[in-house]
């Protein structure tokens, strides 16, 4: 991916930084909350590239 396709006054990058600051703001402290941030800026800028972000698939317990 080009380092032009990503900017950090994309709405994509913006709403990243607005859901952390609301998590930290409402106390969040569990761990996949970044985490859920985080996919869904990587679903949106994927998106520029006709690309598709998988998020983790869970193994079976034996």
């Amino acid at each position: 991916m080009s380092a032009e396709l990503v900017r950090p006054t994309q709405n994509a990058i913006k709403d990243y930084y607005e859901t952390l600051r609301r998590h930290a703001r409402q106390k969040v402290a569990y761990e996949s909350a970044p985490q859920v941030a985080l996919l869904n800026l990587l679903a949106e800028t994927a998106k520029l590239c006709r690309r598709d972000v998988i998020a983790e698939v869970p193994l079976p317990i034996c």
